[in-house]
């Protein structure tokens, strides 16, 4: 049976997810009948720049944490692509990233595994949230991110960017070789791009918060998975993530290795990456596991004046 938390009613249903998921799914299916060596080519090109510059870096890393600086045009270049993923606008995406960070694991977190694998994997988007869809709630939590016009254009248009994404790909296919290949495009380039990177994200959300090993002694449950952090381009380190927040470094032992980071080095050296939080365990030469510093990516106040019901946070 489908377990999920008392406050995801019928009438919290959000139908336009629903049928986003259901339609995106099913169009992915048509990849079986469109395949090219050069849309396989698009599905890893595109899944990496959306996936590890997009998501990984842009949404997570830059925004969410404020990990490090960048030019505004690497940042509005990688929040345009990040939109390309279909995961919802920048100030979507880092508002429920931030309030799980407060809330990890415990009662109206958005997605906690405690209150079903399937729920934390992807029931949690089919519900309106009770605190996160309050009229304001987002952009309070996300105040700096709101205050540039030109994210909030991207957050307003999330989602014809991610249309366009797809118009793309089919002209470029049909520049290539014809309608044959701009379908094959689409749909691996495409469709099936974004149910997979849809899947790579929900795993860092439901796997590991349940299997793996830890590093930092949390308060939560997360842990450090090798195979989501291969298939998620380094966020499957999510232990190390909880226990250092603001490091936009996610591989703190020899054999972890985070994707999205090694491609960040050389804009580091090239000084285009600039205020770079490095883990606090590595600067300071400190054996792991150990007990996680306090988390201070996240204001302490970035809660107040939102409305918590009482029924949520009492089950």
């Amino acid at each position: 049976m489908f377990q999920k938390p008392h406050y995801a009613t019928p009438d919290r249903l959000n139908w336009s997810v629903i049928g986003v998921f259901a339609a995106m799914h099913f169009l992915a299916l048509g990849a079986i009948w469109t395949f090219s060596w050069q849309g396989l080519v698009a599905f890893v090109l595109a899944g990496f720049i959306t996936g590890s510059m997009g998501i990984s870096f842009a949404y997570h890393r830059l925004h969410t944490h404020s990990g490090f600086k960048c030019p505004k045009w690497l940042t509005y270049l990688a929040t345009f692509v990040a939109c390309l993923a279909f995961e919802g606008g920048p100030i979507f995406w880092v508002s429920t990233h931030r309030y799980h960070h407060k809330m990890s694991d415990k009662p109206l977190d958005p997605h906690s595994p405690r209150d079903g694998f399937w729920w934390s994997h992807m029931g949690w988007l089919m519900y309106e949230h009770p605190v996160l869809s309050e009229p304001g709630a987002r952009e309070k939590i996300t105040a700096d991110l709101h205050a540039d016009p030109v994210i909030v254009w991207m957050e307003q248009n999330n989602v014809l960017i991610a249309l366009g994404g797809f118009v793309a790909l089919y002209t470029l296919g049909y520049w290539m070789q014809g309608p044959a290949m701009a379908l094959s495009l689409l749909f691996w380039g495409g469709f099936l791009r974004v149910v997979s990177a849809w899947h790579q994200t929900w795993l860092v959300n439901s796997m590991t918060h349940m299997v793996g090993y830890r590093n930092y002694n949390t308060a939560e449950d997360s842990s450090n998975f090798w195979l989501v952090a291969l298939l998620s381009f380094g966020e499957g380190w999510h232990n190390n993530h909880h226990g250092d927040p603001r490091t936009a470094r996610f591989n703190h032992r020899w054999f972890e290795f985070d994707i999205t980071y090694a491609w960040m080095q050389p804009l580091l050296w090239l000084g285009i990456i600039t205020d770079f939080v490095h883990p606090r365990a590595i600067v300071k030469g400190l054996k792991l596991p150990q007990d996680s510093p306090e988390d201070d990516t996240i204001p302490a106040n970035i809660l107040s004046g939102l409305r918590m019901p009482a029924q949520a946070m009492a089950q």
